[in-house]
């Protein structure tokens, strides 16, 4: 069996998914690419601006499967919106899933462990030292246990956004991700062109409107400056200019 991982690369000034009807259209093309190829679909997730899959399969499936779905996709935003996206363009990473290779800590000499180490202490049989010289949790860390509490991924998940840790990461402003998801953004950034300049997209403003604007995204829905690329078209570059300006 070989795993890879085929990840596109982001987006700075567009997103690959609209609304939700995109999604469902991306997701509904994921099985039926996969299954015309014969490969299986391990895991994947769809971002606004990327799109990741791990794939059971050879290299060249992988990167068939990626340009297929990118060809299905493009073909179907021209037929709803009436244009072409560019997602041949959007670079691709493809990378072969290997299970990390070790030696057991046991093996070495005791003047090589505490070097490597830095302490005397005994340790337990069974660890194992990876290729970068640090031990691998997968030998350490009771996975069946964890298991056995959550059962499935997607109640582990629910645990970790619904700890207090998260729910305060949430409102902090200047945290590392949004607060809100691009498709709820998107609809914003129309209306207050048009209810504030009676324009109908950012691109028509003055520099001195668009900055506006981004700050409206900023203090009313905490949107960071990647975000703010995405949702109004314009370069990260000007976005961090116009900003800066405040």
């Amino acid at each position: 069996m070989e795993f890879y991982l085929v990840t596109t690369d982001h987006l700075e000034d567009k997103i690959w998914f609209k609304e939700q009807k995109d999604f469902k259209v991306a997701m509904n093309a994921i099985p039926i690419i996969a299954a015309m190829l014969g490969i299986r679909v391990i895991a994947f997730i769809l971002m606004s601006n990327h799109v990741h899959f791990i794939l059971e399969c050879t290299q060249s499936q992988a990167l068939e499967f990626i340009n297929e779905f990118k060809r299905h996709f493009s073909y179907y935003t021209h037929i709803e919106y009436g244009v072409r996206k560019n997602l041949r363009r959007n670079k691709v990473d493809i990378r072969r899933v290997s299970k990390p290779k070790g030696i057991p800590l046991e093996s070495l000499s005791a003047r090589a462990r505490y070097k490597l180490l830095h302490c005397k202490q005994d340790i337990p049989a069974g660890l194992l030292i990876g290729e970068d010289g640090y031990i691998l949790p997968e030998s350490y860390v009771v996975t069946s246990f964890v298991e056995s509490v959550f059962r499935t991924p997607k109640s582990m998940n629910y645990y970790l956004n619904n700890s207090s840790k998260a729910k305060a990461l949430h409102n902090v402003p200047d945290s590392t991700g949004p607060v809100f998801k691009d498709q709820t953004i998107i609809p914003v950034v129309a209306d207050l062109c048009q209810t504030l300049y009676r324009k109908a997209s950012v691109k028509e403003l003055e520099q001195i409107q668009q900055a506006e604007i981004l700050r409206q995204l900023r203090f009313r829905f905490s949107s960071n400056v990647n975000q703010m690329a995405r949702v109004t078209g314009l370069p990260y570059e000007t976005v961090v200019k116009l900003l800066e300006s405040f």
